[in-house]
Parts: structure tokens; sequence; C-alpha cells
């Protein structure tokens, strides 16, 4: 797994998402896909998975694409008033951006 360790500044630009849906609506799973070792993208689109250490939930992340690498449904995210928090850094054709995801547990979202 590539992993990078980063400070980050306070003048960056840093896109954030939060990430939220129904239990077993996939959320585990697509931030695992986003942070576990893949093929390279054919059209040149990259994504890396930094930590840092302000950083929540990165052992129950890391469970989770074990899982997948086992073939295997990861596990669901604590259902706590907490909240994971993940940053990535993406890139195409040269432009890089930062991008912070939050994870919620699929109980704590009322509709």
């Amino acid at each position: 797994m590539k992993v990078i360790s980063t400070q980050l500044t306070e003048n960056k630009r840093v896109y954030q998402i939060a990430l939220y849906g129904l239990s077993g609506s996939g959320k585990t799973c697509l931030l695992a896909a986003l942070a576990m070792d893949r093929y390279p993208n054919p059209f040149g689109f990259t994504v890396t998975w930094l930590t840092s250490s302000k950083q929540t939930g990165k052992e129950w992340l890391q469970k989770a694409i074990n899982a997948l690498e086992s073939n295997q449904v990861p596990p669901p995210n604590p259902n706590t008033d907490n909240h994971f928090t993940f940053e990535f850094l993406c890139s195409y054709q040269g432009k890089r951006y930062q991008v912070r995801m939050f994870d919620y547990a699929g109980e704590l979202v009322c509709f």
C-alpha cells in the first residue's frame, strides 16, 4: 500500500466531502478502494491516501482494505458520534487536488 505522510498547510485548497448513507450502501468499500493499491488508470487518474497525525480511523480503514483484498465484505465503522476523516491526493493531467472525506456510520443518518 502506498501511504504518504504529510503535514497539511492552511494555504492549500482542500475539497471536503461528507460521505454518508444508509448501512450497507458501500461507504466503507468506496473509502477502502480509494486507499488501497490498484492498477494504473489508463487515463492517468491517480489517488494517493495521505496520512497525518490528525487523521482518525486509520486502523479501521486498514482493516477494511485487508477485507477487500481477501474478497470479504469489510466491517462497518463503529456506531459512535465521532466520524472518521481521510485525506487523499488526486491528480489528473498534471493538476493535483487534495480531498478530505468524512465518513459517518449509516445508523447516524436520519432522512
